[in-house]
């Protein structure tokens, strides 16, 4: 995985969009993935608490990198 594709940097994203998704994730439904035939599947627990805590963290001003468990990370 390139370190570009994996690395979201909350700069790239405006406060303001960042308030939206924060507001959306705390509304009382459940945010989901609408299929283009309007299938609405709302997303799973885990998803949507990871969701939860990456819209936190980059509304800190902290990058983001997703890193699958079998790659290592190196400096």
């Amino acid at each position: 995985m390139n370190g570009a594709d994996n690395r979201i940097d909350p700069s790239r994203v405006s406060p303001e969009e960042l308030d939206r998704l924060a507001d959306m994730v705390i509304e009382e439904e459940r945010p989901a993935l609408i299929a283009r035939d309007g299938v609405r599947l709302e997303l799973p627990d885990p998803i949507f608490h990871l969701l939860v805590r990456i819209i936190r963290m980059m509304r800190e001003g902290r990058a983001i990198v997703l890193l699958p468990e079998d790659e290592t990370c190196t400096t």
